[in-house]
């Protein structure tokens, strides 16, 4: 196990440079070692779903293999990994900005130690460099941790490179309005005068909701710096909106803040001649009094605030909530269905608690899934109404530290819920929602990556190209989101041919398929219930679907659907290597959008699930797993792998309905790859699921590995008509596997399965049939006639069979001079011509003309005259009695 550690007491510089960390070290994980600085403290709160950090007792010391630690190099800072640093078996690295004496701290490391303004900047430049994709949230984070350790670039120790990795993370969707709350400023000795007069000055106001400060003074001197002083009461004091008003020598200075997106403080202060923008302005008035400043503004205030957004405009309804009774798999199960960090516990008398994904992960731990939620919830629930402004919203979830809040309504019953989420993307936008945590008991870490594929767009067909392209421009035209997804984007990084055409749309699936068939044509087709719809053209057919969130209500239901956003369409599908986007939109068209790690599980060549119970919910998506590992040579992942060994022993195969199971086997089968699929299909216990007298001998393992070569034999050098040849080969490997079983079984399998007539002959055949045909063939006194009546009802899947189990050269040549020669004998007469002969039609007709065919495939007749002798004396020898 590798571990990132810092300082305690962790700032800024601390907890970006162990994220960024991850990002170099993907398989090591962030531990706090003690306590986080207040502003920390305070970010966490609203992102730690974002950024995932342990604490100590989280983690196995034992199993400590390296320890990378950041921003210190120093034991004494480090609390309870101090020892850990003295263990030689233990492999150590440093980034540290610190200059200082390696050897001074009596331990080993590799030391990445860098005389820059922060350490975070020494592990940008090596993301930087090494071209890592990162995302808005961290770029954010990172631009903090810079920030904070140089002063925001004034502190001396601040070097050309901090501001370049600062200008690096803008450009990558560091946001400021983040960073402008969490940054601390420092004051001088004049500011801190002022300050003091300042809060002694303090007035508030309450306008629709919005707590407004407004502090003034009047100075004897001009004063530098008020932007700094506002900053600092922010940190003293809670409200929406801040002024600072100041005269100083005959003029008046206003500097306003805003936390609510309510008020626009550039053109609030516009009437004044100031400006700015929509969370901070300041003006200059000249010749003016504060009383009158102060007055005028307090007048604009009530006249011109907006009212703010509440809860009710942001929430989330209905709510997911489960039964204090239900079990601990319940609630994670219905987590990991809808993408829930917690759930609401409530009864018909109200709510009784929470549930989060926390105490889900702890309680795992010690394997108490059958427990109780009720037992393990959070009890002390803060609620909110739906009239509750976004401002106290934040605050609430900062001050308790809290991740959802319930909102009721006057009867206290509930009627939504906010999440940090939701709060995010209120106060900072879309972008910076991205989740970096677990997700439910995900096998995945939820890290989105977004790379620009434009030239794998390109290089498909130009008809194809010309289909995403107007996709695009219809797009945006309707104002939506697409994605091109599934089996293509798949295959296209592969380099592979792909025609399985599958589009997502953030909004209306259905309505866009519409617009689309008015566009291109097509047979359209639409399915509501599932907001899905399908474009029929002549060389190839689209699937659009309305993005969504499956579950199942039990192993191997099919899906009920519910609407939902990419991220949670994507989640719900099988594998990672199948969870890969493209965008279709205006703006990113051609990029590709990897939430889940599934584009490096292509490079690695891995088959890897998305969540513990994708095999519980549909069983199918083993049989789908094992497909594209052999398909693509891939290897499937250890603990996808383990996944599978449970869910088959649980029985999942017990629910899934028969003629389901067959089609995903036969899909399976037709990859034509038989050893790899019933290796398998016999490791994982599948074989056994089909049948509990199905095990493979040494024979039949022999027949599949000559599978290919036979039907290649059979094609290639026996069929006469080798191009009319219709060989079915997943049925005549199901011939093999099925040849010990006894009929009875056969018949079940086939019944089960919704088999065909035909395809149920075909198992039908393999076994006693085709062994006593076999030594039948073998027999050396067999005439041609003979073993064309033999061979003659045999389909091309049981000839090929014969060839399977005998390697016997007289049957092959037997076989052979069936197909080449004795298969394309004809007689050259028909009744017609015997009842010419003066005969009367009756059941020696068939007769006759059965022994005609006889003779001539036996070589007693040439031709139409001797046929027609022939005849003659057949009904002479009938006539005289002869038999």
């Amino acid at each position: 196990m590798d571990i990132v550690i810092t300082h305690e007491g962790t700032d800024f510089d601390g907890l970006a440079s162990m994220i960024a960390v991850k990002k170099l070290y993907p398989i090591a994980v962030p531990v706090f070692p003690g306590s986080l600085s207040n502003q920390v403290k305070d970010f966490m709160a609203l992102f730690k779903d974002q950024f995932r950090v342990l604490r100590p007792k989280d983690i196995n010391f034992d199993e400590v293999k390296r320890i990378i630690m950041v921003d210190t190099k120093n034991p004494a800072r480090v609390g309870p990994f101090r020892d850990l640093l003295f263990d030689e078996e233990i492999s150590k690295i440093v980034y540290d900005h610190h200059i200082l004496d390696e050897y001074s701290f009596n331990f080993k490391f590799v030391d990445f130690t860098s005389p820059v303004g922060a350490t975070t900047t020494i592990l940008v430049k090596r993301i930087q460099l090494e071209e890592i994709p990162i995302t808005p949230t961290e770029a954010t984070l990172f631009a903090l941790g810079i920030y904070h350790d140089t002063g925001c670039l004034i502190y001396n120790t601040t070097t050309p490179l901090d501001a370049e990795m600062v200008a690096f993370l803008l450009r990558n969707g560091a946001n400021l309005s983040v960073i402008e709350e969490f940054v601390e400023f420092s004051l001088n000795e004049a500011q801190q005068e002022v300050l003091n007069v300042l809060l002694d000055q303090i007035e508030h106001e309450t306008i629709h909701g919005l707590r407004v400060d407004i502090y003034s003074a009047v100075l004897d001197e001009y004063l530098l710096g008020v932007n700094n002083i506002i900053h600092k009461l922010r940190d003293i004091r809670e409200a929406d909106l801040y002024f600072v008003i100041v005269e100083m020598v005959g003029r008046v200075l206003v500097v306003a803040r805003s936390e609510v997106e309510t008020v626009h403080l550039g053109q609030f202060l516009e009437p004044l001649g100031g400006g700015g923008h929509a969370g901070a302005a300041s003006t200059m008035i000249k010749k003016a009094k504060l009383e009158d400043i102060k007055a005028k503004i307090i007048e604009m205030l009530h006249n011109r605030i907006q009212i703010p957004r509440m809860a009710r405009d942001i929430m989330t309804t209905p709510v997911k909530t489960v039964q204090p009774n239900a079990t601990i798999q319940q609630a994670e199960e219905i987590m990991l269905r809808f993408g829930h960090s917690g759930l609401i516990v409530s009864d018909e008398t109200g709510i009784k608690g929470i549930f989060s994904r926390r105490d889900l992960d702890k309680l795992k731990k010690h394997d108490m899934n059958d427990a109780p939620v009720k037992g393990y919830m959070t009890r002390k629930v803060v609620s909110i109404s739906s009239q509750t402004p976004v401002s106290e919203i934040q605050r609430l979830m900062v001050g308790h530290d809290i991740g959802r809040l319930p909102v009721v309504d006057d009867n206290g019953e509930l009627i939504g819920i906010i999440t940090r989420t939701d709060l995010l993307k209120t106060l900072y936008g879309e972008e910076i929602t991205e989740r970096q945590s677990h997700y439910g008991s995900s096998l995945v870490e939820v890290e989105p990556k977004q790379y620009n594929i434009i030239q794998r767009l390109e290089q498909t067909s130009w008809e194809y190209f010309d289909l995403f392209c107007k996709i695009r421009d219809l797009s945006k035209k309707m104002n939506i989101t697409s994605f091109l997804v599934g089996g293509f984007v798949r295959d296209i990084l592969l380099y592979h041919s792909s025609q399985d055409l599958d589009i997502v749309v953030e909004g209306d699936g259905i309505e866009f398929a519409k617009e689309l068939q008015r566009l291109l044509g097509g047979k359209l087709d639409t399915h509501p219930e599932f907001g899905t719809a399908t474009l029929e053209f002549e060389n190839y057919h689209l699937d659009i679907v309305t993005a969504r969130v499956e579950y199942y209500e039990y192993p191997a239901a099919l899906p009920q659907v519910e609407p939902s956003l990419l991220k949670q369409d994507l989640y719900r599908r099988d594998f990672t290597i199948n969870s890969l986007a493209i965008s279709l939109g205006q703006e990113r068209f051609g990029w590709l959008v990897d939430f889940f790690g599934g584009k490096d599980d292509l490079e690695l060549g891995i088959i890897r699930g998305l969540h513990s119970f994708t095999f519980i919910d549909d069983p199918t998506r083993i049989l789908r797993g094992i497909k594209f590992a052999v398909r693509f040579d891939f290897k499937i992942e250890e603990e996808t792998d383990m996944l599978i060994h449970q869910a088959v022993q649980y029985g999942v195969f017990k629910e899934l309905k028969g003629p389901r199971f067959f089609d995903e086997l036969k899909n399976l089968l037709m990859e034509e790859k038989e050893i790899n699929v019933f290796k398998y299909l016999e490791e994982y216990g599948i074989l056994k699921e089909i049948s509990s007298q199905l095990e493979l001998n040494e024979d039949q393992w022999k027949q599949l590995r000559f599978l290919e070569v036979k039907i290649k034999l059979f094609v290639n050098e026996i069929c006469y008509d080798k191009d009319q040849v219709n060989l079915q080969r997943w049925l005549l490997s199901l011939m093999v596997i099925f040849a010990h079983l006894n009929e009875e079984e056969k018949e079940r399998i086939g019944a089960y399965w919704n088999f065909s007539q035909v395809q149920l002959s075909r198992l039908r055949f393999s076994g006693e049939r085709a062994k006593n045909l076999n030594e039948t063939l073998q027999r050396p006194e067999l005439s041609p006639s003979e073993i064309y009546d033999l061979l003659q009802p045999l389909h091309y899947e049981e000839l090929v069979y014969l060839l399977l189990i005998n390697d016997s050269s007289l049957i092959l040549e037997r076989v052979l001079d069936y197909s080449q020669r004795l298969k394309r004998i004809e007689i050259e007469i028909s009744g017609k011509d015997i009842i010419c002969l003066g005969f009367f039609p009756g059941p020696c007709f068939k007769e006759v003309i059965s022994k005609v065919k006889a003779a001539k495939l036996d070589g007693l007749l040439k031709d139409r005259q001797e046929e027609l002798e022939f005849v003659k004396a057949y009904f002479k020898e009938k006539e005289g009695g002869v038999k």
